[in-house]
């Protein structure tokens, strides 16, 4: 390339040449001007979206995201501690309306181990629990959120308590 190249550094007016046209020079002198002023009434996110440090700070915070995602789903994470204070807070029957709403959305944990063939039980031919743990009546009487206590790792989850009616 012949001749001087036009260099940006920042808050200096770029090197123009001597044998440049007024009305050009004029040009990127306005150019200037108005690129400070813009850079001059961006506000603080704005700058910071555009810089190196706010990728950063997005790469960071999807990081975040992504591993609460995954702490939330796994029954072994360390971060449910955070759900049982929540839990005392609320009270017996304010947990208990938690619970039963985030098992109807199916968005409690998942037990993601693989059970100990030795909890295995049968009682009855054709009757098996895979963990001898269960969910008592009472928890969930109208059964609305069944697979998700499956899923949180119950051998068996008992639906009640059943009522009985005249049957006309």
């Amino acid at each position: 390339r012949d001749g001087p190249t036009l260099r940006r550094h920042a808050g200096t007016m770029p090197d123009v040449p001597e044998n440049m046209p007024e009305n050009l020079k004029k040009v990127i002198e306005d150019y200037e001007r108005r690129r400070a002023q813009e850079e001059a009434q961006k506000d603080w996110a704005s700058k910071l979206q555009s810089s190196t440090v706010g990728g950063l700070l997005g790469a960071g915070v999807a990081g975040l995201g992504m591993y609460l995602s995954y702490c939330l789903d796994d029954v072994s994470s360390e971060l449910h501690s955070f759900w049982g204070v929540l839990f005392r807070l609320l009270g017996p029957e304010g947990a208990r309306k938690l619970l039963l709403r985030s098992a109807r959305w199916r968005v409690l944990p998942k037990d993601l181990d693989k059970d100990d063939p030795y909890l295995v039980m049968e009682p009855q031919e054709g009757l098996k629990f895979f963990t001898p743990v269960g969910l008592a009546p009472g928890l969930d009487v109208e059964g609305a959120g069944l697979s998700a206590f499956f899923d949180l790792g119950f051998g068996f989850v008992d639906v009640g308590p059943v009522a009985g009616g005249d049957s006309d």
